[in-house]
């Protein structure tokens, strides 16, 4: 019975050449684009939740306030507002503050390499205690002492483009400040996705090193850190920002001739890649809008697709009725045409269903 229904569906595919490839190139390239719509959107959501403890690691965002207006927020934060924040706020199990900087314009030596010189490096200020909050693996060396100044970690591709290996250990780079630094291990760069990207982790002490000061800890007016906080783990978020959200306007230095009011609140490190649209904002804007916008197209391409496998598929039912009326006066029943009109949808629908994956795998 199959065989022989299976021999009647590809007369009738080869009968309608133009009606059968009509149907299958709809359909194929309705799904290849959605799928690849959605392959992209599942892309833009999965940054930053390879980390072992994302679920409760967040970034605190500051909101400013004149004359109870809110004129900005955005994660630059006080140096100051770290240590404050792990040491006096039940519920957080660490704190750390970095800073990010782009070195474009900072040229970059490394040892034994006079003839490698680079000046877009991104690097990442860190003590120790950021392996606490992210999950970064080191291949060679130690992090321990990171937190002593003018020391640093090297990623894998920076290691292997540079020197030719990640043994590099004890080796230096120096800046055209004439600086030089430590390398005291390797990091494996994230092959996952994450709103940091960075090839140089340099001590946070670096900072007040060179500058021969401790602004970088105490300052509550440079507002350039980044702090991310990792809540304990039975610690409800409402609850500890709820607790921290007054922690500037009871630590910081109050201006009484400016009605200046300055707010934290804590967003998950999950979004930060799709919800930090803010004004300022360096290295993490995107607009989850343009990603579920465009996945609603996506969908709507898919609709599109189906509605047209419909309607050429009831074109072609309207000019079987003469071969059903045939068919039914030498005896087919209803559970005939019903197993046949299965089989030919299910071919159709599975062959599109290949071709939308060979072009949705070519189009990657």
């Amino acid at each position: 019975m199959l065989k022989h229904l299976l021999k009647l569906v590809s007369r009738s595919f080869t009968k309608r050449k133009a009606l059968f490839v009509f149907n299958i190139l709809g359909l194929s390239l309705g799904l290849a684009s959605f799928v690849s719509i959605y392959y992209y959107v599942h892309y833009q959501q999965g940054f930053d939740r390879f980390h072992s403890k994302s679920d409760r690691l967040y970034r605190v965002l500051m909101t400013r306030y004149i004359n109870d207006e809110r004129i900005s927020i955005g994660p630059d934060t006080y140096p100051a507002m770290s240590d404050i924040l792990e040491r006096k706020y039940a519920g957080i199990a660490a704190v750390e503050k970095v800073m990010y900087s782009f070195r474009g314009g900072t040229l970059m030596k490394f040892e034994a390499r006079n003839d490698v010189l680079r000046d877009d490096l991104k690097v990442l200020y860190a003590s120790d205690k950021f392996f606490q909050l992210f999950d970064l693996n080191l291949l060679t060396g130690d992090h321990s002492r990171l937190d002593e100044p003018f020391t640093g970690l090297i990623s894998d591709e920076l290691a292997n483009a540079v020197f030719g290996t990640v043994e590099v250990v004890g080796k230096t780079w120096s800046e055209d400040d004439g600086q030089t630094y430590q390398i005291l291990g390797v990091f494996e760069k994230w092959e996952e996705n994450s709103h940091l990207d960075f090839d140089l982790i340099t001590s946070y002490e670096s900072i007040g090193a060179r500058h021969s000061s401790d602004l970088h800890q105490t300052s509550w007016d440079w507002a350039r850190m980044k702090t991310y906080v990792l809540l304990e783990e039975e610690a409800i978020q409402a609850d500890v920002q709820a607790g921290i959200s007054a922690v500037i306007s009871e630590n910081k230095p109050q201006n009484p001739a400016v009605d200046l009011r300055e707010e934290v609140s804590l967003q998950p490190v999950r979004d930060i890649w799709l919800k930090s649209d803010f004004q300022a904002e360096g290295f993490t804007g995107k607009m989850i809008n343009q990603v579920y916008g465009l996945l609603t197209i996506g969908v709507i391409i898919l609709c599109l697709a189906r509605v047209n496998f419909i309607n050429f598929s009831l074109a072609e039912a309207l000019e079987r009725l003469k071969s059903v009326g045939i068919q039914k006066s030498l005896g087919a029943g209803k559970a005939y045409f019903l197993k046949k009109q299965l089989l030919e949808g299910v071919m159709v629908n599975a062959i599109s269903l290949l071709l939308a994956i060979s072009l949705w795998q070519w189009l990657q």
